[in-house]
């Protein structure tokens, strides 16, 4: 996302907040990123266990506020949010980094987490040893939905193509 629209997004993303509401709203809006982009692009692909969701410290929380209802002009900015602790069920691309842990956004923009859910990572390694692995735009929920376990079937597809038979 651009710097400049960032600010905009924000506010958008501040006001799904607080409405409750659970769809993200940008602009312009967001789109889904095709699967072939997701796998080319992140440097991990994983099926990951969320087993806890840790809080963010009052630091945190006050540092997500400040940013939310002032936040700077044309400067990219990482907002602040809860981590978790997963367990991989299996890694399909890349090397999980060790003790780290999962960022769970603060915004119905961001990949948020849940306790006990399944979920099809796509993330960069982290920028600093042992940080934050942060999912891409992309990760989804492997639930019982037919359309997730489709969607699996079409990153693992494109992870091991199949090897064509010669004649």
């Amino acid at each position: 996302m651009k710097a400049s629209i960032l600010p905009i997004a924000l506010l958008f993303a501040g006001s799904a907040i607080s409405s409750g509401a659970i769809a993200c709203t940008t602009y312009p809006p967001m789109r889904e990123v095709p699967a072939s982009d997701l796998v080319r692009n992140a440097d991990l692909v994983a099926i990951v266990h969320v087993e806890k969701i840790v809080p963010m410290s009052a630091v945190e929380e006050a540092e997500l506020q400040r940013l939310m209802t002032d936040p700077p002009l044309n400067t990219p900015i990482r907002l602040p949010g809860p981590s978790a602790r997963f367990s991989a069920i299996r890694i399909l691309k890349g090397k999980l980094p060790e003790a780290s842990l999962l960022r769970s956004g603060p915004t119905s923009c961001d990949v948020v987490l849940t306790e006990g859910s399944d979920y099809v990572l796509f993330a960069r390694s982290p920028d600093i040893p042992g940080g934050q692995i942060v999912p891409l735009y992309g990760t989804f929920p492997l639930g019982a939905d037919p359309q997730a376990k489709a969607k699996l079937a079409e990153v693992e597809s494109i992870l091991n193509p199949p090897n064509p038979t010669r004649p």
